[in-house]
């Protein structure tokens, strides 16, 4: 008799499935299976097989020193084990014969389904069923459930489940590891309640408490077992063929300084009220919270399951990475909280690539990813200082404190050389979150934020840049020396297109700032010029400076060089495979920077930031140009040739550059150490700002659609200003309508359309 499912699962484009156990796989499919809810990530460990892969337990955080690389993502005690002895035979991959396997992560309802038939080595067959989430509501409590049915035997059936403090970081890179701890054993004991750890953090002195209760057929345990610093509850069941039996495993924890009071009394409190819920009751609010998150996020796609299942895989990851509220100071890394991967640190690409979902499905967490980086202006007024300049620089690497915290030494301390990393002129991120500030403010409409907050980042950061710049006489044009690219590949070049152009964006919205400052908050704005030495000559210098920044652009050919000399270096056209797709030449890797290969798109990237300041032909031969030489090594490389692909009629281009994007982290042998955040969020661009066509450029949202030929619908919500519509679009028809809110004017291939609570339908050609 076929029993009844532990919770339903939902249907196949909402569930990312994997049918086969594959050992050297384990830690990219952990990965792919991570649990989190924005303050807690768990990466999807098999519960009694954590010694395969990359197991890992973050709190967004909890940060520690780590030797020579500065703060660093604590991994945390892991609470997900559960091992399994069935009448004397361990049940694990390496031991047994698996039978049937499948692990399902239902992206809808942010539950990971496990299933594995077992048989041992004596013939009994066991099948083994489990559910987990991390709650999405109740931040600090986590869940896993399931039964084990022995089919063709009876005996002793011992499960045990607790929490395993014997657990570090492997940091390093270039095959060049060493591993840490990071967190030191307060306590680890068991009482009336189950397992209590207690632990803290070596430099911020950060404590993190957990509790772990396990029932099994809704009984508490008689026994603790402890090995190590794994100390786990142990049942001891009579198994019986055919019947199963369920087990229950509780966890609460906290990580300061969520909540304030004795941490062990918090969690001893959250882990009790965890259990009188119930598991029906707790997992109901789970799944409504992830309904009502998906109402305004989801990105519906008709005609192509498989693309669907990969963009609500991205989706899902990135709404997984953020709080919906701002309950921390913290931003999104850029492996999320998935692995320990760049150590747990926050980019550019945050404010590039993930801010803009955010900004129109979930405005709060867009705005607690900029409030993150106000908070540590002062930082950032520092770092300026201590590298000869004014105003706020921000650092390309960030964690807690908001100082630079890239690794510098990390690889030579192994024995290994390091490669010219050059951190220290990646001076970019400064602009991007000033845009970012522009951006959230126009798409959401929040002139408290902006006069409170994003308009002194304006001001300061465009501080930053004037006194970035030098004036080259030769020119009469102001220039930008020594940077890196975008592209990473290039490193200490004269006149970056993508720096010069951005520094000149963030001048003209820091003038832009001190006229709303000084109009909505004169006495703010006064106190303001005091405390970081503003005049109005350096607002003049501004001015003067935006209007004759330096591009490297010819005006005759409408070629822009990516920097100073970048077209005199030699050339390399790539190899293409079947697919179209770059054939990177991994024996050129060290000279990559002394040729025109590329990382990722650079000068590509102003034409989707900024394409509606460029012509159509400019655009289109220097897409073609870059794209020749362009090896997409980066995650952030595709999903803007994408975008960009479509303005330009390349559609056949774009849908491949999508498809990258959108498959990345879903292909075998990925990344083990975290999910590529960024690319998360491009991808979801590259559906909406690509194939839908979706522009900020002016006052409202533009749209330009096209359709791939691979899809037959295309459907998606967005939040602007207050007021949510609803955009569908199939291959002759554009349409909107509103769905709460007052009603809102957008410009449809260049036609102003009033969208209200009646649909509004209009045609469209295919043609870009």
């Amino acid at each position: 008799m076929k029993q009844k499912a532990l919770w339903p699962i939902s249907n196949d484009n909402w569930c990312i499935y994997e049918d086969k156990f594959v050992a050297n796989q384990a830690g990219y499919l952990e990965t792919m299976f991570t649990l989190a809810n924005g303050y807690h990530g768990i990466r999807g460990t098999l519960e009694m097989a954590s010694h395969y892969g990359r197991p890992g337990i973050f709190f967004a955080n909890l940060f520690d020193l780590a030797p020579i690389h500065w703060d660093e993502l604590a991994n945390c005690p892991d609470w997900t084990n559960i091992e399994i002895t069935a009448d004397g035979a361990r049940l694990d991959p390496d031991t047994c014969k698996l039978l049937g396997y499948r692990r399902s992560l239902d992206m809808k309802q942010g539950i990971l389904f496990t299933s594995i038939r077992w048989q041992d080595a004596k013939g009994h067959r066991t099948l083994y069923e489990s559910c987990r989430l991390v709650h999405a509501v109740n931040k600090q409590r986590a869940l896993v459930w399931g039964r084990i049915t022995p089919e063709n035997w009876s005996g002793e059936l011992v499960i045990s489940g607790g929490i395993n403090a014997d657990i570090a970081t492997r940091v390093g890179a270039w095959k060049a590891w060493m591993v840490i701890r990071h967190l030191k054993l307060d306590r680890l004991e068991h009482d009336l309640n189950g397992i209590l750890y207690e632990g803290h953090a070596y430099r911020y002195e950060s404590t993190l408490t957990m509790r772990t209760r396990l029932l099994v057929n809704g009984k508490a345990a008689r026994e603790t077992e402890q090995r190590r610093e794994l100390l786990s509850e142990l049942h001891r069941v009579k198994a019986i063929k055919g019947r199963p039996v369920n087990f229950e495993k509780f966890v609460a924890f906290q990580a300061e300084p969520l909540k304030k009071g004795s941490p062990a009394g918090i969690v001893g409190r959250e882990l009790q009220s965890l259990m009188k819920t119930g598991i029906e009751s707790t997992v109901l609010a789970h799944v409504t919270s992830w309904a009502k998150r998906w109402r305004t996020a989801d990105v519906e796609i008709d005609g192509n399951q498989s693309d669907q299942a990969a963009v609500r895989f991205c989706i899902f990851h990135l709404m997984q990475s953020a709080c919906e509220k701002p309950l921390l100071d913290v931003s999104i890394a850029a492996k999320g909280l998935h692995g320990e991967g760049y150590h747990g640190h926050i980019f550019w690409d945050t404010k590039i690539f993930m801010l803009p979902f955010f900004a129109v499905t979930d405005p709060e967490v867009a705005k607690s990813l900029l409030l993150y980086r106000y908070r540590r202006l002062t930082a950032a007024r520092e770092h300026a200082r201590l590298n000869g300049y004014r105003g706020a620089q921000f650092p390309w690497q960030s964690s807690v404190e908001g100082r630079e915290v890239t690794p510098w030494l990390g690889y030579e301390i192994v024995g290994h050389e390091a490669p010219p990393y050059k951190f220290e002129r990646q001076h970019q991120v400064t602009a991007s979150i000033a845009l970012a500030v522009d951006w959230y403010r126009r798409m959401s409409g929040d002139e408290k934020f902006y006069v409170e907050y994003g308009a002194q980042i304006l001001i300061e950061t465009a501080q930053f840049w004037a006194s970035r710049v030098t004036l080259d006489r030769k020119r009469g044009l102001y220039v930008i020396k020594d940077v890196k690219c975008v592209d990473e590949y290039h490193v200490g070049v004269d006149n970056d297109a993508y720096t010069c152009f951005v520094a000149a964006e963030n001048l003209r919205l820091g003038i832009q700032a001190v006229r709303d400052l000084k109009k909505h908050s004169p006495a703010r704005y006064r106190a303001l010029c005091r405390e970081i030495g503003l005049s109005q000559k350096d607002i003049k210098a501004w001015r003067n400076i935006a209007t004759h920044m330096y591009f490297p652009m010819n005006s005759k050919t409408g070629m822009i060089e990516q920097f100073d000399g970048y077209f005199k270096l030699p050339d390399r056209i790539l190899k293409r495979d079947e697919n179209g797709w770059p054939i990177f030449p991994r024996d050129e890797d060290p000279e990559a920077g002394r040729t025109q290969m590329i990382k990722q798109a650079d000068v590509v990237l102003l034409f989707f930031l900024f394409g509606d300041r460029f012509s159509p032909e400019i655009k289109h031969k220097n897409y073609l140009y870059y794209l020749d030489r362009d090896t997409h090594g980066s995650s952030l490389s595709s999903n803007t040739y994408a975008i960009v692909g479509l303005d330009v009629n390349e559609p056949d281009r774009a849908y491949r550059a999508f498809c990258n994007s959108a498959y990345r982290d879903l292909r075998p042998g990925r990344d083990d150490t975290g999910i590529h955040a960024a690319c998360l969020g491009g991808t979801w661009q590259a559906a909406v700002n690509g194939f839908a066509g979706m522009r900020l450029w002016g006052d409202k949202p533009t749209f330009k659609p096209w359709l791939p030929s691979q899809w037959k619908r295309l459907a998606f919500s967005i939040l602007w200003r207050g007021s949510l519509l609803g955009v569908e679009m199939t291959h002759k028809t554009f349409s909107a309508r509103l769905i709460k809110g007052k009603p809102v004017s957008i410009e449809v291939n260049g036609k102003n359309l009033r969208v209200t609570l009646r649909k509004a339908t209009v045609p469209y050609s295919r043609k870009v």
